[in-house]
């Protein structure tokens, strides 16, 4: 299935970008003859017998309004499915098994455009804010297909708490925050022994922080010590697996050799924390780790 769906992002990317480009071409063509007719009839008021005759069956004036408000609709429309289909194309990352120097904040985009359907407001609720705070961080090397699959699976719960705690407070603003920053090694907000004094012989490595929260519900302290558990899920029969979070981990923790964590409070929110370093040294080991 998976290969599937990336046959068809192809078929789809370049008809969409010939049709993007085109539609913009088009428009401005129709504006300079819809400009050449308006000058014609201003330098020719009356027009010759068969024309005049034509133009009574047409209505003109409707005809230039109502063509250019079908370019600038087929234009917006072009611009959300190319938009769309860019974001499936980074997401799904066709060279995705391989280490490569990427731009995290692009792959964190293209998933929020990928949702974006999800943040909307709906009969039954309001709109989902999302407010990003994207520090001035560096290139990452990663595999970039899954590190895109992890910010899907944290995304579509944050989504799904917000949802949940919507059909019980109506007053509710839904938000999710989405930062990135740098921190060393030492300073990391996920560490296993405790915070401890950086050895001067070998300096803290630099490390890039992603933080994603939420306002919903929260969660309970005896689940969140199993959210990442394999087949865990208190989501009914059919709505989930169980393995989003799981295979998380095992994309941050054994492939890119980074740390996931998650702190919850009833009632305010959940936030999941994702380090990686800025270049990873085991590439032995991350290719052997990549694919499941």
């Amino acid at each position: 299935m998976g290969q599937l769906i990336v046959d068809l992002v192809n078929e789809i990317y370049n008809p969409v970008n010939f049709i993007f480009s085109n539609i913009y071409s088009t428009s401005q063509n129709a504006e300079d003859l819809i400009d050449l007719l308006e000058q014609y009839q201003h330098s020719y008021p009356i027009p010759p017998t068969a024309i005049a005759s034509s133009g009574k069956s047409t209505n003109i004036d409707f005809v230039k309004t109502d063509f250019l408000k079908s370019l600038w609709s087929m234009r917006a429309g072009s611009d959300h499915l190319q938009d769309t289909v860019s974001a499936l194309h980074k997401f799904l990352q066709f060279d995705n098994a391989h280490l490569k120097r990427t731009n995290l904040h692009d792959g964190l985009n293209s998933i929020l455009t990928i949702l974006q359907h999800r943040f909307k407001e709906q009969i039954h609720r309001p709109g989902i804010q999302i407010i990003k705070k994207f520090g001035d961080i560096p290139l990452v090397e990663c595999i970039p297909g899954e590190l895109n699959q992890v910010f899907l699976n944290i995304l579509t719960n944050a989504i799904e708490a917000l949802e949940e705690r919507m059909q019980h407070d109506y007053s509710f603003i839904p938000k999710i925050w989405i930062s990135t920053e740098i921190v060393n090694s030492h300073l990391s907000l996920i560490c296993s022994n405790g915070c401890k004094t950086p050895n001067q012989e070998n300096p803290p490595k630099q490390k890039i922080l992603i933080r994603i929260s939420d306002n919903g519900k929260g969660i309970l302290p005896h689940i969140q010590r199993r959210i990442f558990e394999p087949f865990f899920s208190t989501k009914s029969i059919g709505k989930g697996n169980g393995l989003g979070l799981a295979i998380s981990r095992k994309i941050i923790v054994e492939k890119h050799r980074g740390k996931l964590g998650c702190k919850s409070q009833l009632g305010k929110g959940s936030e999941f924390f994702i380090e990686i370093n800025t270049a990873v040294k085991q590439y032995a080991d991350i290719r052997k780790h990549a694919s499941f």
